[in-house]
């Protein structure tokens, strides 16, 4: 009987010095899962964050495509204005030459009127001598 009093007791003992750690593990698990529980809320506010950001690339990339549209329309208009003033530039030595020969053909004309004009004074100066006498 003492022995098994004995045993008991120890078993006894045993129990009470599960049941004195039991609260010691139980708030390490509590602070585990607290930990647990805070890692989680992190990633789902990263999820969060990202998914955000998912939804606004679409928008900015339609963005991006719209502003390089518009350079492109704008580099070809300029382009084309580029052309323009190349033909100009290429027409004005033409357009100088034809001046210069119409400037030419009318310094021609007015020396022939003023050899005109001079003979006419000869005449006149003639008549006038014959008028006289």
């Amino acid at each position: 009987m003492n022995l098994r009093n004995h045993r008991l007791h120890l078993d006894n003992h045993q129990l009470n010095l599960r049941n004195h750690q039991f609260p010691q593990a139980s708030h390490r698990l509590h602070q585990k899962n607290h930990q647990l529980n805070l890692r989680n809320h992190r990633l789902h506010l990263d999820n969060h964050q990202l998914n955000l950001r998912n939804h606004q690339l679409p928008q900015a990339s339609h963005r991006l495509h719209q502003n390089n549209h518009q350079l492109n329309l704008r580099n070809h208009r300029l382009h084309l204005d580029n052309h323009q003033l190349n033909l100009r530039n290429h027409q004005l030595p033409q357009a100088s030459h034809r001046l210069h020969q119409n400037n030419h053909q009318l310094n021609l004309r007015n020396h022939r009127l003023h050899l005109d004009n001079h003979q006419l004074n000869l005449r006149n100066h003639q008549l006038l001598q014959v008028s006289h006498r």
